[in-house]
């Protein structure tokens, strides 16, 4: 994707939002719908997200970026799920959080 002489894809942005030209190519390449599998919230709320933290990076890169619906953004940002690479069909998967350890020498969880 190019925009205005810009090579999108390749472009590094040291901002924490995306700039104008990464924005559009993200709406573009997610057809304008919430990028995680099976997300039946349409095209609502979408909000653009840093697939991995920008913290240690302070990178945005078009590749780390995807868009979300208000429902699976929360999950990822506020309740510990990530996102899977990028599937052919251009969809992720959204994983849930592991449970915590529990402490050693401790009992495991009775399952019956």
């Amino acid at each position: 994707v190019a925009a205005k002489g810009i090579d999108v894809a390749a472009f590094v942005h040291h901002g924490r939002r995306p700039t104008a030209a990464q924005a559009t190519a993200v709406m573009y390449l997610s057809g304008g719908r919430c990028q995680v599998r099976g997300c039946t919230s349409g095209t609502g709320r979408l909000e653009i997200d840093h697939i991995d933290p920008w913290v240690p990076s302070f990178r945005t890169v078009l590749d780390q970026l995807a868009l979300l619906c208000g429902r699976c953004h929360d999950l990822k940002t506020r309740d510990g799920w990530t996102l899977s690479t990028l599937g052919p069909d251009g969809k992720r998967d959204l994983i849930p959080p592991r449970p915590p350890h529990p402490p050693p020498g401790a009992a495991p969880p009775n399952t019956s």
